[in-house]
């Protein structure tokens, strides 16, 4: 199952606020993503983690975007995941291109 996307907010712990709810709302409709949730959320803090400074709120966003995937084969106890990916992106922007 796999998984796209992003979200703007005015500062850093903004961002990651809204990445959890983002994921939570994926493992909602994807259950199987309850598996990689940590890690997920753990990989988009370090990355938006990685901005030493805020961004100036009136003029600019935290920009993350993320997506991923979990390949698996059999069901219920003998699951067996076989693939995993995630890819994030993290940038700030001028508010008035976003």
């Amino acid at each position: 199952m796999s998984y796209f996307f992003s979200v703007m907010a005015a500062n850093k712990a903004d961002a990651i606020a809204k990445v959890e709810a983002e994921f939570a709302q994926i493992v909602e409709y994807q259950p199987t993503h309850a598996k990689d949730k940590d890690a997920v959320v753990a990989f988009a803090k370090a990355y938006v983690g990685l901005f030493v400074v805020e961004p100036p709120a009136e003029i600019e966003v935290v920009y993350v975007s993320m997506s991923g995937s979990l390949g698996w084969r059999g069901e219920g106890d003998g699951e067996t995941r076989t693939q995993g990916s995630v890819n994030v992106t993290v940038s700030i922007r001028s508010r008035a291109s976003s």
